[in-house]
């Protein structure tokens, strides 16, 4: 059933995104990419074939070798070290879960994930995308400092809120970083990000939003 509609949704021009949060669903979903194009015999085009939560939980063996050989867009979302990694710990064991959220691996991998706030979850706290950015460098969790070796840099977590996220979606020509031609749309944060204690950018605050190239929010401080 997979298959199919995964070849339906290409069929009909439409991007196939796959909701994958443990090893079999993402090999489930990595199986049903590599029918594809086989049987198109074309790479996939970024943002076309996706993973969402990709290897949140837990990669299976050559997931990460896979998915770039395939040219698979895959979603993130690193808040969840912060509100899932004991909950992680207690369902899988200390052993297996230490492989969840190795957003070091996938980068290193060649993989350029992208990340989102999880929007329809149900941690509201999640929609914070400074939160991600934290967790993300810091690895902080509810379980403690959560595999420390598998953080990302300050850049390289602005690439996978910004242009990552845009490429993912097949549309950083038009959205994810500040350049002539693109949507005018960004946000004046309080500090500067990438100067900042890593432990510090949690608190970051959101001064102005622009979308358009107009104003449409300024924090009372702001106006």
């Amino acid at each position: 059933e997979l298959d199919a509609l995964a070849r339906r949704t290409r069929s009909a021009g439409l991007a196939f995104l796959a909701h994958a949060t443990g090893d079999r669903a993402t090999a489930m979903a990595l199986d049903s990419f590599e029918k594809l194009q086989q049987g198109q015999r074309v790479p996939a085009v970024p943002g076309t074939l996706r993973i969402e939560h990709f290897g949140e939980f837990m990669l299976g063996a050559g997931d990460l070798e896979r998915a770039k050989r395939l040219g698979a867009s895959v979603n993130v979302q690193p808040g969840w070290i912060y509100t899932l990694a004991n909950s992680t710990i207690e369902n899988l064991g200390v052993e297996r879960a230490k492989g969840a959220f190795q957003f070091r691996s996938m980068i290193d991998a060649g993989l350029e994930p992208g990340f989102g706030t999880d929007l329809t979850g149900i941690v509201l706290e999640t929609l914070d995308p400074f939160l991600h950015v934290w967790a993300a460098v810091t690895r902080n969790s509810d379980a403690g400092v959560f595999v420390p070796e598998q953080a990302v840099s300050v850049d390289e977590a602005l690439r996978m809120l910004t242009i990552w996220s845009a490429r993912a979606q097949g549309e950083d020509a038009i959205k994810g970083s500040i350049e002539p031609g693109k949507l005018a749309d960004f946000v004046v944060i309080s500090r500067d990000i990438r100067r900042i204690p890593p432990d510090e950018i949690r608190g970051l605050q959101v001064l102005q939003t622009v979308v358009g190239g107009r104003v449409v929010y300024s924090a009372p401080a702001a106006q």
